[in-house]
């Protein structure tokens, strides 16, 4: 099901980082209030994704929901606002990272959890990896899904490959969407087409062809990985 007005929907985007999640909510036509986020580096970057002073630093773990009532004067029990959880997946993915370094952020579901039931909202997104899902009785996610349930929220939550959404890339993710407002599920709808890197960043877009290794010494992020011709030949089957 899809939502028909997006434009009376107002959300907060916890868990922020650069604005990524706020970004796609502003074209789809969502209000977007606030990102939280700990991490003030995020600060200048999601400002000028999303617009001037909107980014809120705090930490979910200390930040009382009061406190954040007040700063954006949020109302609870707002069938018109939208609560977004994307919290760090570092804990939870199966790449070999630092699971110490990430230990504190595998409770962050169930902080975010904590300001869901208090503003009791309309709307609620949580995006991770999938992850999540396989051990979501560690992660708190099950406890979550069955308070959302048993509060009058339709719940859909499954792990989305976002080729399937017109992104030009296999990439696995969580997703979860829980409405109070219908009996309806909403779920993502899928693209009338999967897309290819070269449909988005071929020559017909703009952009001109480079050699593998080749570097632009104008912006050193700009570096094209020096393959073999082996390895490019199987990128071409």
């Amino acid at each position: 099901m899809k939502i028909k007005n997006t434009n009376s929907i107002k959300a907060v985007d916890f868990f922020c980082g650069g604005g990524g999640m706020s970004f796609g909510m502003q074209k789809a036509g969502i209000q977007v209030l606030a990102g939280v986020d700990y991490e003030e580096n995020c600060r200048a970057t999601y400002n000028a994704n999303i617009g001037k002073d909107k980014f809120v630093k705090a930490d979910v773990f200390e930040l009382k929901e009061e406190e954040l009532e007040k700063t954006l004067k949020l109302k609870r029990n707002d069938d018109e606002l939208l609560l977004i959880g994307c919290s760090p997946c570092q804990f939870w993915s199966i790449i070999n990272t630092d699971k110490n370094k990430s230990q504190k952020s595998k409770n962050l579901l169930v902080e975010f959890e904590r300001f869901v039931k208090y503003f009791n909202p309309g709307y609620v997104v949580v995006e991770n990896v999938p992850g999540v899902l396989r051990k979501k009785g560690e992660s708190g996610l099950e406890k979550f899904i069955n308070w959302l349930e048993s509060n009058k929220y339709t719940v859909h939550f499954k792990v989305h490959n976002t080729s399937d959404y017109g992104v030009p890339q296999n990439r696995k993710r969580f997703t979860l969407i829980a409405n109070r407002i219908t009996d309806n599920k909403l779920e993502p709808i899928k693209a009338n087409k999967k897309l290819t890197v070269r449909d988005v960043l071929g020559e017909e877009n703009g952009f001109s062809k480079i050699k593998a290794g080749h570097k632009d010494y104008s912006d050193f992020n700009h570096t094209a990985a020096g393959i073999t011709d082996i390895t490019l030949r199987r990128i071409k089957k």
